[in-house]
């Protein structure tokens, strides 16, 4: 379902005359390998219609690139005495020490953090951030 719906987001985002047909070609082919042993009769026809002479079932299975799957951001959990306040996008990895600041710096949290006292900053690395305050 994720290559499909990058296949559509692909589709509305693109003008038709700047469209990759070696990249769209090269993700329907993908799709049509995973869908084969789901649905493989029309998996089939799918490959046949890509201008495959060849069966979709002697085809070898995708593999996938696991440096493709690393970020370089993540999403990081704002919470406030235990409730989630906002998210944040932060380098993967970010120090403690660089991440409180950021954290700080953010106007909703400075908003809940006003007048209060700061008792314990938690840090779960590339996941949240927990202040708890009295």
């Amino acid at each position: 379902m994720e290559l499909v719906n990058s296949l559509q987001h692909y589709r509305d985002q693109v003008s038709a005359d700047q469209v990759n047909l070696p990249l769209v070609r090269f993700g329907l082919e993908r799709l049509v390998l995973l869908l084969a042993p789901f649905a493989p009769h029309i998996a089939e026809e799918l490959w046949h219609e890509l201008g495959k002479e060849t069966s979709v079932h002697l085809e070898n299975w995708p593999v996938y690139d696991e440096k493709a799957l690393e970020q370089a951001e993540v999403t990081v959990v704002l919470q406030v005495n235990g409730k989630v306040r906002e998210r944040l996008n932060v380098p993967k990895d970010l120090p403690q020490e660089e991440l409180k600041p950021i954290v700080l710096a953010e106007h909703k949290i400075q908003k809940l953090l006003e007048g209060k006292e700061i008792v314990k900053f938690i840090v779960v690395p590339n996941k949240l951030v927990n202040i708890v305050v009295k």
